[in-house]
Parts: structure tokens; C-alpha cells; sequence
């Protein structure tokens, strides 16, 4: 379909001309592999070394610290099982139940942990207070995301980790959704760990980056030294390089970007509270500025998502389908919207991309097709 309405930037933002542009001169320059001894090495060396120093601008790293991966599912599984191993007796890892799939399916497969959930309010905080009272025992590690995939709710992540600091626990974010949000400022924070990954900051799919502190990382598997032997394997020069690009491109930029994007997300959040019987996930939190979840009482979200695909406006519902039903959102729930509700619940989230009069006629075509799935649901229990 031609010109879709893009609002699913939360699941991977599409690229920028400035991205394309560093992707097709580090094409024409010729890509080496970066370990290699000879001219072509050499200069791909570079370029992977200035990639790790744009990273490292945008969120005020050391750059010895930041070491590149696939994307984020394996940096946050490197954090994990890097901590499990390097833990002198059985570790706990504190999390909350809204956590990425990444983290939450990571922990189902480690042995020999013990997992502990933080409560979350109504809005999808994690209770700073609670994880005050928790009694330091064993190695532990908090590792609370940052900023809610789904939900866009922003964590108070500087408390977490003061009383992470306190108490003696490590702590890890997951920064996929702040990275080029927010000040994400790793010198400020400093976690022991964070992750991140470039496609939701306009570099593809394929490349993501794990900062953290020294003697922290443990290799998942045997290979080369690549990434001072914390992820060997040869590196994924393209990728790093437009992730470096989109890096510099936003360093400048975040303060802009938020006022404008932000300026639309209200836009269409203020067009859909006018939709009768809908409500806002996660709204009494601070929330990012381009994310919005929005809930339709008595229209299921997957059918609206189906009316929107036919219109041409990308979404998402935020949930999992598994043998062939489609699952409430686990953050949602977690959150304790009952099942109809997470059900009944899409995810809007939107970049510098989007324009006014896209958001306009999405807008549009929302309405139409809440209206139209709630008068299939009417015209159902008439026939029955």
C-alpha cells in the first residue's frame, strides 16, 4: 500500500536520510573485516571505533566500556547470564513482571537463580519503597527497564539505582525506548549495566550495544577476541556504523525532537480520548513523549488493527499470539487491567518521521475503525 501511516516506531523506527546516507558511503568505501592487519582492516577498524565514539557521545560513556551486539533480546541475555556466572553464590535477580520478553524468558532459562518481582502501581511504577525493604543477602541484581515498550511509562530509574547502590546490588536498565529520548545519561546514572539497541533509534534491525562496567561481561560463547572478548564474533561494521549516525544525528537533536513529536503524540492522544469509552494505559505516569497506549472498551483490539491495516496505519497491539489466541498483553496485566481490558488495548508510538496530517487521518481512521469493530460486536449478539 502506498504511503502507510507509521506509527509503530517502538517496535523498530525506520531509518533516517542521514542513516541511509553513512550506510551507502561506508558501502562505496568497501567493507574489511575490522580484526584484519591490512589497509581495508584498518580503515574498518576506524569506522567501527567511531561508531563506538558516537555511541558513547549520545549517552556519555566511556567508550572502553561499550561493547557492540546483535540488538537488544542479547544484550540484555549477556547482562543476565553474565551476572548468574560471575556470581561467588546463587545469585537473585529482581525484576518486575512488565520487563521485555527479553529479560523475562532469559531468567525462565537460567538455572540456579532466584527471581524476585518488584510490585508495580496502578501506572506501571515500580515500588521504590519495596525494593527498600528487601533484605541484602545473596548477589543480587536489579534490572528494571528504563522506559515501557509499551506503555511509554518512564521508570524512576536514578531512585532504583540509588537504592540499588545502598544496598549493595548491582543494577541493569534496559534502555531501548530512552536512547535518544531522554538525557540518558550513563556518567550521571551509572548503572553497572545498560542496554540498547539501534533500531529503535532509525539504524536497522541487526545491531545493539551493552554498556557496562568493567570485569562485568562474560562471554556466552568461544570465538575470537572481538569486543575485548566479551561478544566474539565479527562485528557487525554496517550496522555499528548507522547506529553511529543516528547516534550523532539525535545527540543535538533530543530537545527538538520531543517538543515537535511530542507536540503530535498529544495530538492524537487528545483525538482519541474523544473516542466514547476510551482511556489511556499508564496516563497518571510520566510518560515518553512519542508513546501512546490506548484502550477501546468493547472493541478488540486485534480487529481494530486489522480495520487500520486495511486503511493503511501500522500499529500495534503490544501482544503475544500463541496457539492461535491472541494473549493480553503481560504489561498490561501486570499493571492489573483485567483481560478485556489489555485485550481491548493498542499501542500508538510515533517519530520525527510523522507529520500533523498524518496524524490527522490516522485519527480518522481510528474512529472509523472503532465504530466499525463495535457494530460487528453489536450485530454478533443480535444473532445470537
Amino acid at each position: 500500500m502506498a504511503n502507510p501511516i507509521y506509527l509503530d516506531a517502538n517496535a523498530s523506527a525506520p531509518t533516517t536520510a542521514a542513516v541511509r546516507a553513512a550506510i551507502s558511503a561506508a558501502l562505496e568505501c568497501g567493507l574489511g573485516n575490522p580484526a584484519s592487519d591490512h589497509l581495508l582492516g584498518n580503515s574498518s577498524r576506524a569506522a567501527l571505533e567511531r561508531a563506538r565514539t558516537s555511541l558513547a557521545s549520545l549517552i556519555n560513556a566511556a567508550e572502553e566500556n561499550i561493547t557492540f551486539t546483535s540488538g537488544g533480546t542479547e544484550a540484555n541475555a549477556l547482562v543476565l547470564t553474565s551476572f548468574a556466572a560471575l556470581a561467588s553464590d546463587r545469585p537473585r535477580i529482581v525484576t518486575t513482571k512488565a520487563e521485555h520478553a527479553s529479560i523475562l524468558r532469559t531468567l525462565d532459562q537460567l538455572n540456579d537463580v532466584e527471581v524476585r518481582r518488584i510490585p508495580l502501581s496502578p501506572e506501571g511504577l515500580a515500588d521504590v519503597e519495596w525494593l527498600q525493604q528487601l533484605p541484602v543477602g545473596p548477589p543480587t541484581l536489579v534490572t528494571v527497564h528504563w522506559v515501557n515498550n509499551e506503555t511509554g511509562v518512564v521508570q524512576p530509574v536514578s531512585k532504583l539505582r540509588a537504592v540499588a547502590r545502598e544496598r549493595g546490588f548491582l543494577f541493569h536498565t534496559d534502555a531501548a525506548q530512552a536512547i535518544g529520548k531522554l538525557d540518558a545519561n550513563v556518567a550521571e546514572l551509572a548503572p553497572d549495566y545498560l542496554t540498547l539497541t539501534g533500531h529503535k533509534l532509525h539504524a536497522p534491525p541487526g545491531v545493539g550495544a551493552v554498556v557496562a562496567r568493567p570485569k562485568l561481561l562474560r562471554a556466552m560463547w568461544g570465538g575470537g577476541g572481538q569486543e575485548g572478548g566479551s561478544r566474539p564474533g565479527t562485528e557487525n561494521l554496517l550496522g555499528a556504523i548507522a547506529l553511529g549516525a543516528a547516534a550523532d544525528e539525535r545527540r543535538m537533536a533530543i530537545p527538538a525532537v520531543a517538543k515537535v513529536v511530542g507536540a503530535m503524540r498529544d495530538r492524537l492522544e487528545a483525538g482519541l480520548k474523544g473516542i466514547d469509552g476510551a482511556w489511556i494505559n499508564g496516563q497518571g505516569a510520566e510518560r515518553i513523549w512519542n508513546t501512546t497506549n490506548v484502550g477501546f472498551e468493547g472493541a478488540s483490539a486485534a480487529a481494530v488493527l486489522a480495520q487500520l491495516a486495511s486503511l493503511g496505519v501500522c500499529a500495534s497491539t503490544g501482544s503475544a499470539c500463541e496457539s492461535g489466541r491472541p494473549e493480553p498483553s503481560h504489561v498490561l496485566r501486570a499493571m492489573g487491567l483485567d483481560e478485556p481490558s489489555a485485550l481491548s488495548s493498542l499501542r500508538f508510538s510515533l517519530s520525527p518521521l510523522n507529520t500533523e496530517a498524518e496524524i490527522d487521518s490516522a485519527l480518522e481512521a481510528i474512529k472509523h475503525s472503532v465504530e466499525r469493530v463495535r457494530s460487528f460486536g453489536s450485530k454478533m449478539q443480535e444473532i445470537t
